[in-house]
């Protein structure tokens, strides 16, 4: 028998809505029925992750402090750790006489302290103890500097934080305790759920104030040039087959990724524009250099209370 050929077809906007629903899908604690209406009754397959794809560690629903990269987990005492749920008010500034008494002008918003207090798991010899101690400490060390993203998973909501402070330690006889101060870089929380346009198309945003995306355009692609918003990003340059240029409006960075993962600075071709996902709708446009308009993504969180 001679065997069909692949074809490969766009998709339609209905289906695109669909194919965001299906990836920001979540499951609930117990049995999740997932059937088709389809006749030919299809086969599914399905992989999820919860919330961990996108985050180095995350508070657990079960009050885990969890390291899935590293196959890490501590205990977190949620009475002891004072854990952000709001933002927090600094000041209010100066009050003018209203007509219906003072009126204050604004209230300022600013970065939170936290604190999360741990344990290890108990029956741990000093080899161990040593071990957990030095991962913290390697950890926290590589964010004083950096910020990294601290998920909730209860909440849904994730904070853009830094190391702020000493990492104090408590040595029990089996276990050690450990408190960790951060320090995040706004006031608010980002929502967990992710945002994706792909090609010529628009999303509706519903973040509190501008928020960064990742631009991902995947080869080959000549000289491209596209717009968020009526706002050019240009690459002067080309982008190869087994190759991803990657736009960081969030660190202000641009990188050539090929095939294997190796990660090059692409700022010498690149336009230095970084522009911000802006509440309400937001249009992506290709404009030239790109054959399939699929091959060009803008992924983001919104920046919710």
């Amino acid at each position: 028998y001679t065997l069909t050929v692949a074809e490969e077809l766009d998709l339609t906007e209905e289906q695109k809505q669909v194919l965001e629903q299906l990836n920001n899908i979540y499951l609930y604690e117990g049995i999740n029925h997932f059937y088709s209406t389809d006749d030919l009754s299809p086969i599914f397959q399905f992989a999820y992750d919860k919330i961990v794809n996108d985050f180095k560690f995350y508070l657990s629903e079960n009050g885990r402090l969890i390291f899935p990269n590293e196959n890490i987990s501590f205990l977190c005492s949620i009475s002891e750790s004072s854990i952000p749920s709001m933002p927090e008010a600094l000041e209010t500034s100066a009050t003018i006489a209203g007509r219906d008494g003072d009126v204050p002008l604004s209230t300022t918003y600013g970065p939170m302290s936290f604190e999360l207090v741990l344990y290890t798991e108990d029956n741990l010899t000093p080899e161990e103890k040593l071990k957990q101690e030095i991962f913290l400490n390697r950890f926290c060390n590589l964010i004083k500097n950096n910020t990294e993203t601290f998920a909730l998973e209860l909440a849904q909501k994730f904070y853009k934080i830094k190391y702020n402070g000493v990492l104090s330690k408590e040595n029990y006889p089996k276990f050690l305790r450990f408190t960790l101060p951060f320090k995040s870089s706004k006031s608010f929380a980002y929502d967990v759920k992710k945002h994706i346009i792909y090609g010529n198309s628009t999303v509706e945003s519903n973040t509190i104030e501008p928020t960064g995306f990742e631009c991902v355009i995947k080869g080959p692609a000549i000289k491209p040039i596209i717009s968020l918003n009526d706002y050019s990003i240009e690459y002067n340059n080309t982008i190869l087959d087994d190759e991803s240029l990657i736009i960081d409006t969030n660190n202000s960075t641009a990188v050539l990724v090929n095939s294997e993962g190796t990660r090059v600075n692409a700022m010498r071709y690149y336009n230095h524009q970084f522009p911000k996902i802006l509440n309400g709708e937001n249009e992506l446009k290709i404009l030239s250099g790109i054959d399939n308009p699929e091959n060009v993504s803008i992924s983001w969180y919104d920046l919710t209370l």
